[in-house]
């Protein structure tokens, strides 16, 4: 049976709603609020107005929360992949969020589910993702480019 709507099973226990389960520096898993605990993802080759010859993939086992229709060669990859479902616009709730990859012409050539979005405080938004295939990286919007 799995933890009820909205809530995540810890081990120990469930966790509050905008709440999630995570490793800690101490090798156990703790409750603890995304918003507190992430990793920006602010690379250029994101940037949906980025294009280079060179290709890249988020292969990578990634871990905890990360702070973002694409054309395809954008975000330095073959096939990017872009947030389908709307931003949630309630601070504090966790949000599982549709995402699209961009292949062969298709705006939304194949989706992925269980990923996650959370708007922080109404300042920001913060991204659990899953790792992806060869060719694939995720987009996170506009970067002025230095």
């Amino acid at each position: 049976m799995g933890a009820p709507k909205g809530l995540v099973d810890c081990g120990h226990g469930l966790c509050p709603e905008g709440m999630d389960c995570l490793e800690g520096s101490d090798g156990f898993m703790n409750c603890v609020d995304p918003c507190e605990n992430y990793s920006v993802l602010n690379d250029d080759w994101r940037a949906t107005n980025y294009t280079s010859d060179e290709v890249h993939s988020d292969d990578v086992n990634f871990k905890g929360w990360y702070q973002r229709c694409v054309a395809a060669g954008r975000c330095g990859t073959l096939y990017p992949i872009w947030m389908r479902t709307p931003h949630p616009t309630q601070s504090g709730v966790i949000q599982i969020s549709q995402m699209c990859i961009q292949k062969y012409g298709q705006c939304c050539f194949t989706s992925m589910t269980q990923n996650y979005v959370k708007l922080c405080n109404r300042d920001f938004y913060v991204y659990k993702l899953k790792p992806t295939s060869r060719y694939n990286a995720y987009c996170l919007g506009k970067f002025l480019l230095h």
